[in-house]
């Protein structure tokens, strides 16, 4: 085996998007630096994405309780202040922008959603409008650091509804929330015409994020082979493991990864049966409705928790575990306080009690980003008396 010296050189970051045929630099970037090339421009002022492509990320090793791990380094994408895994989720809108006609945005979730603060840059950036439902938020969110107000810093115009209004107009598969969310916003006095607006479901859980999960698993695919080229992976294929909010990322990752890594994901917003549910949705949407056919023969493994927690929770395990994570990286890169953290508990709970990796395949860990809502999650911990 090489030496970790050696490891941590095998992948240089690269910037993210670059023109056809211009070669990548080779010097190391700034750690946040904003990896895009500036240049083709249109009568706006605005990058031409569709000329553009996706560069690699790096896979980086830490040492983590005496096992080498590898991390997929997508918290590097930053692109006009959209980061890490939304980047790819929403990778099909830079590249189709042209040909969508659209004059508002529309989403749903949570009020400190990383997808939500995504969006909001995008449309910012296209000059669009955006509307974002959330159920009621304190009003302290409002003025705080965190999701929220960058978000609103930057034009998102929120939408507040009565609990009862959300759990009944946005619990279903988005299919059907689409045709209710148009009658949500005019209720609540907004204007926006049916035809006119793009509607994105909550984080991302959508068809148009095949393309950049494409784009993800392809290169995954060659750093494995790559590795193991070099010695440094088993000639069996390693597990890629990954939080799920609705499983998206997971789901995509496990249909064009696959038979080139077991992926793995631990259920962090819902529970087994959720993710099995979106999932479904996603693998039908394109069938006939009435036969809602599944098309993908493989589901990637849904690790079941073990751990009792709520999502977004505050618990001292979880800040323990967060700050085991950052020593582990030499301060070099941060994970987020909300998926990491119980994705990591789970992982390494099942591995200790032989239900993961009894083989002793080799691990991959994919690094979505999400640390820009660790300011929140801090401010919560402190609040709760935990450091």
């Amino acid at each position: 085996m090489k030496s970790m010296s050696s490891l941590s050189n095998l992948f240089i970051p690269t910037p993210l998007f670059r023109q056809h045929h211009t070669p990548f630099p080779t010097q190391k970037p700034r750690r946040d630096a904003i990896l895009c090339s500036q240049g083709n421009l249109d009568i706006n002022g605005q990058l031409k994405l569709s000329d553009f492509q996706l560069a690699k990320t790096p896979i980086t090793p830490i040492q983590f309780r005496g096992r080498t791990v590898y991390i997929k380094r997508d918290d590097l994408l930053n692109f006009a202040g959209i980061k890490g895994s939304k980047l790819r989720k929403f990778y099909s809108l830079f590249k189709q922008n042209e040909d969508i006609d659209y004059d508002c945005l529309v989403s749903y979730g949570g009020s400190q959603s990383n997808a939500m603060l995504a969006l909001a840059y995008l449309c910012k950036y296209y000059r669009k409008r955006f509307l974002y439902i959330t159920r009621p938020t304190p009003e302290r969110l409002s003025s705080s650091p965190g999701n929220l107000r960058e978000a609103l810093g930057v034009g998102m115009e929120h939408v507040q509804v009565s609990l009862e209004t959300f759990r009944a107009c946005f619990t279903d598969a988005p299919r059907e929330i689409r045709k209710t969310a148009c009658s949500v916003l005019r209720n609540a006095g907004y204007d926006v015409p049916s035809a006119k607006f793009l509607f994105v479901p909550q984080g991302g859980a959508w068809t148009g994020a095949e393309l950049g999960i494409r784009v993800l698993a392809s290169e995954v695919c060659d750093q494995i082979h790559i590795l193991r080229r070099q010695g440094l992976l088993a000639p069996r294929k390693p597990i890629l493991f990954i939080p799920s909010g609705t499983g998206t990322t997971a789901f995509y990752l496990q249909k064009h990864l696959h038979p080139h890594a077991q992926v793995v994901t631990v259920p962090v917003s819902g529970d087994e049966r959720y993710l099995i549910k979106q999932m479904r949705w996603l693998d039908s949407y394109d069938s006939d409705e009435k036969e809602q056919k599944m098309k993908t023969t493989m589901f990637p493994d849904i690790l079941r928790p073990r751990l009792r927690s709520t999502f977004a929770d505050v618990r001292p395990e979880k800040l323990a575990i967060w700050k085991e994570l950052s020593r582990s990286t030499g301060g070099d890169f941060e994970f987020d306080l909300v998926y990491a953290p119980k994705t990591w508990e789970e992982v390494m709970l099942a591995i200790d009690e032989g239900r993961l990796g009894s083989r002793g395949e080799d691990l991959i860990y994919y690094h979505s980003g999400g640390a820009e809502g660790n300011v929140s999650m801090l401010d919560r911990f402190a609040r709760a008396g935990i450091r």
